[in-house]
């Protein structure tokens, strides 16, 4: 049980960076890039935290079509 508030836990915390980084990147997201973001995995979300670096749109992190 403690694994699981744990892991849920430290998978928001690396949403709400994601989110703050693509922001200060990009400006607002959209509810639908939002969306997205809410979908990802923590794997996922690690390989955005590193893609994010690099990227030069959304579009190119396949968060809007």
């Amino acid at each position: 049980m403690w694994t699981t508030f744990h892991e849920k836990g430290r998978v928001e915390g690396q949403r709400a960076l994601i989110v703050i980084q693509l922001e200060s990147r990009f400006g607002p997201l959209s509810p639908e890039t939002m969306a997205r973001v809410e979908q990802l995995n923590s794997d996922q979300l690690t390989e955005m935290a590193r893609q994010l670096l690099t990227a030069r749109s959304l579009k190119e992190l396949g968060l809007e079509a």
